[in-house]
């Protein structure tokens, strides 16, 4: 089973199977079927059913990627890192405007903004809550990730400019500050402090 066409069927069923069902309840194996290939093309072509669903949904980079590059460097240097990686992504010509059609595509279709929550929600929040050490490790994880979407939001997606026209360098001394509380672990002040 596969075909010339074979890699481009995965990716019609991987799509369709994604919008439909979202990240979690998708299967490799439903895809294979769907596009009637042997699973293991999947891998082959793909990698995992991340790669998959990055190339399904016609991402450009992959966010779980960048985490994990992130993640391999010092803790306490993770805020500075983190902010200027989601700052060259989005200002990197060749990625940038493709992510900014992509997310402005998903927020006119709820399948497919459901499907990339979903997506964040296993591949990157659990992966930086798993990631960071300390007390309320998820709480803190999801007050980054809000601190990021703030700035996607603001900068690069609907080019306020108040956040557009601003240095990175001024966006740093902004933001750094309450990435550094949320990343840091504190210790518990009290027991509704979960």
């Amino acid at each position: 089973m596969g075909g010339s066409d074979a890699r481009d069927r995965i990716l019609r069923a991987a799509r369709a199977r994604f919008v439909e069902l979202g990240y979690r309840a998708t299967t490799t194996r439903a895809i294979a079927a769907d596009a009637k290939v042997d699973a293991a093309l999947i891998a082959y072509y793909f990698g995992s059913k991340q790669g998959l669903f990055i190339q399904s949904l016609a991402m450009t980079f992959s966010p779980a990627e960048v985490l994990s590059a992130l993640i391999d460097g010092p803790e306490s240097s993770l805020p500075e890192r983190s902010l200027m990686a989601v700052m060259n992504i989005w200002e990197n010509p060749d990625l940038g405007p493709a992510m900014r059609t992509f997310v402005l595509e998903a927020l006119h279709h709820a399948e497919v903004l459901d499907a990339f929550r979903e997506y964040f929600e296993v591949e990157v929040l659990a992966r930086a809550t798993g990631s960071l050490h300390g007390p309320r490790a998820a709480r803190r994880a999801a007050a980054a990730l809000t601190v990021f979407a703030g700035l996607v939001f603001s900068r690069y997606l609907l080019r306020m400019p108040f956040a557009a026209n601003t240095s990175k360098d001024d966006i740093q001394a902004t933001l750094l500050p309450m990435l550094r509380v949320a990343l840091e672990p504190r210790p518990r002040t009290s027991g509704r402090d979960r």
